[in-house]
């Protein structure tokens, strides 16, 4: 069954449902979203397991919103979670997702709304690598995916937190990093 883990040895293997199977990912208010994140990061930190955040940014998108959670569930599996951080940037939780698996997710994300949102693009931050709080795992997935670049996939990197200013360094800090 879809969820089933199998040990052999020391590795388990998780079996997933169908990306498209018939179940939608969840909707959720931001505070809730908020909410979700901080159990699954808590659960990702204490039972080592992957969690990703995406963030993806429409761009100048101005149509409804909920055409683009129908057009996102299809690319999305039923433990995926959804909400909108701003009118033109919705977050998923992607819990038991490491990153290549959250750039499969991102990737199909991203062609199912890309005759609405031709320059929507899509940040992904990763537990523990990007940070094991809720609020800076959405910030760095945001700040991936409102940066310019050429590229519609973007993970958030470590120089994020780096400024130069001339000929120094300064690193911006997060408790959380």
């Amino acid at each position: 069954f879809p969820g089933d883990v199998v040990s052999l040895g020391e590795a388990p293997i998780v079996f997933h449902a169908s990306r498209k199977n018939k179940s939608t990912p969840k909707v959720l208010e931001a505070n809730t979203l908020i909410s979700r994140l901080e159990e699954e990061t808590y659960r990702a930190m204490h039972y080592e397991r992957p969690l990703s955040v995406a963030a993806l940014h429409l761009g100048k998108f101005s149509g409804d919103n909920n055409a683009i959670e129908e057009m996102t569930r299809g690319a999305l599996r039923r433990t995926d979670v959804i909400g909108w951080a701003q009118q033109n940037i919705m977050l998923i939780l992607l819990p038991e997702c490491t990153q290549p698996e959250a750039r499969e997710v991102a990737f199909a994300v991203h062609k199912s709304v890309t005759d609405v949102a031709p320059n929507a693009r899509i940040g992904i931050a990763t537990c523990p690598a990007d940070g094991y709080e809720a609020v800076t795992l959405i910030s760095a997935a945001r700040a991936s995916a409102s940066r310019p670049h050429e590229q519609s996939i973007v993970f958030s990197k470590h120089e994020d937190c780096t400024l130069q200013l001339g000929d120094r360094s300064i690193i911006v800090a997060d408790v959380a990093m």
